[in-house]
């Protein structure tokens, strides 16, 4: 689930918080094989641990799949309005607020970054200055296997809790350059 706000050093350049619907975002499933069970990102008002407020939401259910005729690799994809950089400021930071409940290592998700056109690209580790990735995906069916990404819970629990991550884009974006965000969430074969 997520929310974000994106800014310079002077002024809020795009900002989602989800209220209504998914608005001008776009959805999109791949499943690796013909069995994958088509789901997207969906609009949630019933968050998790009781969070006001509504968000987007995609979902890693417990039931799907198994390892011998239902496989449900794939990755969902949460694809934002294309938006510039300002040519003003020095700055450029992304703040988002996210939840994560996933089987730890082998489901997760990532936020990639397509300039001016270009293919998105997973947001390097080292962009975020606040609560980054915590894992590289394992070696799986999931499509985003050996990528960084969020997985897991928290200890011990099968649950998540909110948090805010901080990326750093001004090394990544230049004052002017057209930018897309893409949330991708990956699954392996079964088991959420």
């Amino acid at each position: 689930q997520r929310q974000m706000c994106i800014r310079d050093s002077s002024a809020v350049v795009f900002e989602e918080h989800f209220d209504t619907d998914l608005g001008a975002w776009q959805i999109e499933h791949i499943g690796v094989r013909n069995t994958f069970t088509p789901r997207d990102w969906e609009h949630a008002t019933a968050l998790p641990s009781g969070r006001a407020g509504a968000a987007a939401f995609a979902t890693n259910d417990l039931l799907f799949g198994n390892t011998v005729d239902d496989d449900q690799s794939g990755v969902l994809r949460l694809t934002s309005p294309s938006f510039d950089r300002p040519t003003e400021g020095s700055e450029f930071v992304l703040h988002f607020r996210h939840w994560i409940a996933s089987e730890p290592g082998q489901d997760g998700g990532n936020l990639k970054l397509s300039t001016n056109g270009g293919a998105p690209e997973p947001i390097p580790s080292a962009a975020f200055v606040f609560n980054g990735y915590n894992t590289t995906l394992e070696p799986s069916n999931n499509p985003l296997a050996g990528e960084p990404a969020f997985s897991g819970s928290d200890a011990g629990l099968a649950t998540g809790s909110w948090v805010t991550s901080t990326v750093d884009l001004t090394g990544l974006a230049q004052p002017g350059d057209t930018l897309v965000l893409r949330f991708d969430f990956g699954v392996d074969t079964s088991n959420g």
